[in-house]
């Protein structure tokens, strides 16, 4: 059991990479990468949402792609 002062994090769902909206899985764009390298904030937008920077890379094979997305997430999404 935790101490008292001790409070669990909480967690929720905040992006699904598996989404058809976004065909990160679309075979055609060589379908979703093995394994997400980076993720960080990007500035603010205008309209209040805030962007999240994602990264793959290619562990160095010349034949595989490295990627980079960027999503606006709603102002409510990190709360």
């Amino acid at each position: 059991a935790l101490p008292a002062s001790v409070k669990p994090m909480a967690k929720h769902l905040l992006l699904d990479f598996c989404d058809p909206r976004f065909a990160l899985r679309d075979p055609a764009r060589g379908g979703m990468p093995s394994k997400i390298e980076g993720l960080c904030f990007g500035p603010d937008l205008t309209d209040g949402r805030r962007t999240l920077i994602v990264t793959t890379d290619n562990d160095m094979k010349s034949d595989e792609p490295t990627w980079i997305w960027v999503f606006a997430l709603p102002p409510d999404a990190l709360k």
